[in-house]
């Protein structure tokens, strides 16, 4: 069944203005209702912080291209508790995540500019106007507006800035894998700190121990008037001095607790148990396989990515766009309630030909000046992770055959050290030359150790 037209509304001087269809109203009010329920209750950036924020899984499109879980090969349940609770606690982490957040939103704006935008408004203006006639009348004091926009992509140009998008997507992702990285390498550092101090306080309170025992041999030597003052004044010099040694491993070893709660995130207690693990053998992995899973490099890459994109997009700007609009306007006396007294609509394309924007050609000359920036810093990444690498093969190598002399020294020291105890004991040897034998052995032990860190 078809209903009746609406009769149109007649204005104080007369003029007839066609009216549409009471639904219109509601189809309007409805829509702006609809609106409003995209909108959520914003998070509380507080609480926020309590998440984890590290994911456990990675996206697929970065599969195969992230470090794997490192320090799981030394097989330290310490370590891998200090490290687990550091990527779902740290501050820095979370600052990351946040920022990988709004790339993602980024993203989604980028596609945004490529669909089209519908907007309504509503306003309340009373007003009067004056015909030629000189006959005033009142102006409808609602007024409604709808806006329809889409810009055809003709050229690529939104292409390129989603492209540019999820290059900053993923320049973000891999900034935080590499915090990541950073923060398990800190970690593992002040926990094998922490397990060489332990072993280092472990070799002076049995050198302190063994010093006592002279100690006391001297004392009694002294008190049979068999050496001179001079030799046991020395002797508890040298013991002091001992001692004084292990209070200050001990406040190393604290300040190691101190940072590696920190890097925790201050989130529960540090266990100082453990001690220093097996040396895994290195990865078989060539300089290319260490460049395209470093995340540092991955990320410059992407900005060097996102950077082009981005001259792509502003080039691609200077050429003619065409964008198809529709505009509808509509006054009434009565809010949504009585039928439109004035309403008027039009549609159709617009065609923008830039011939001399001079705020266009310099936008294009900035964005190449910072694809040229973004090239340079990857190539100043490049050279920096090639070093580092390069240092870390020559200083494991190096450590690894500086380790084995070590301890074929100690195990000399600790042979010589009770040949000279033993003849201390029957009174063939000075207490310098057991001090000497006891200072040799305790320093080849603590090299050791801090060889094997």
């Amino acid at each position: 069944m078809i209903s009746p037209p609406q009769p149109a509304h007649q204005n104080k001087v007369g003029r007839r203005v066609p009216t549409p269809p009471r639904c219109l109203s509601a189809i309007l009010l409805s829509l702006t209702l609809s609106s409003c329920v995209a909108l959520q209750e914003g998070t509380n950036p507080v609480a926020s912080l309590s998440r984890n924020a590290s994911p456990s899984l990675p996206p697929e499109w970065a599969k195969g291209r992230i470090c794997d879980q490192w320090w799981t090969v030394y097989q330290d349940p310490q370590l891998n508790n200090d490290v687990a609770t550091a990527l779902a606690q740290s501050p820095d982490l979370a600052v990351l995540a946040h920022r990988l957040e709004q790339s993602e939103a980024g993203i989604k704006t980028a596609r945004a500019a490529a669909w089209p935008r519908l907007n309504l408004g509503f306003g309340y203006r009373p007003g009067r106007a004056r015909d030629v006639d000189f006959g005033p009348y009142d102006m409808a004091p609602w007024q409604g507006t709808a806006q329809f926009q889409w810009e055809l992509d003709l050229w690529g140009k939104l292409k390129h800035l989603r492209q540019s998008a999820s290059a900053a997507r993923n320049a973000a992702f891999y900034d935080r894998e590499a915090a990541r990285l950073l923060l398990s390498t800190r970690i593992a550092g002040a926990r094998f700190r922490l397990y060489r101090l332990k072993e280092e306080k472990r070799l002076l309170t049995d050198s302190i121990d063994a010093n006592a025992g002279i100690l006391k041999i001297l004392t009694d030597r002294e008190k049979a008037g068999i050496i001179a003052n001079t030799e046991l004044l020395r002797a508890k010099g040298e013991h002091e001095k001992l001692k004084r040694g292990l209070l200050e491993l001990e406040r190393l070893e604290q300040l190691a607790l101190s940072e590696l709660l920190t890097l925790r995130g201050r989130s529960g207690q540090a266990d100082p148990s453990g001690n220093l693990p097996n040396s895994p053998l290195l990865p078989s992995k060539s300089f290319d396989q260490l460049l395209r899973s470093h995340p540092t490099l991955i990320a410059s890459e992407m900005r060097v990515r996102r950077a082009f994109q981005l001259q792509e997009s502003t080039r691609l700007n200077l050429l003619p766009s065409i964008t198809l609009s529709a505009d509808a306007t509509g006054r009434s006396a009565g809010f949504l309630l009585n039928d439109y007294r004035q309403w008027k609509a039009s549609v159709g394309p617009t065609l923008d030909i830039p011939v001399f924007d001079p705020a266009r050609l310099a936008a294009l000359d900035k964005k190449k000046a910072e694809t040229n920036e973004a090239a340079a810093q990857y190539r100043s990444s490049l050279i920096q992770i090639l070093e580092e690498i390069e240092t870390s093969y020559l200083n494991w190598a190096n450590r690894k055959q500086q380790l084995a002399t070590v301890q074929r020294e100690l195990a000399s020291l600790e042979e010589a050290r009770e040949n000279v105890r033993a003849t201390f004991r029957a009174g063939l040897v000075s207490q310098v030359e057991v001090l000497e034998a006891e200072r040799s052995t305790l320093e080849a032990a603590r090299a050791r150790a801090v060889l094997r860190q």
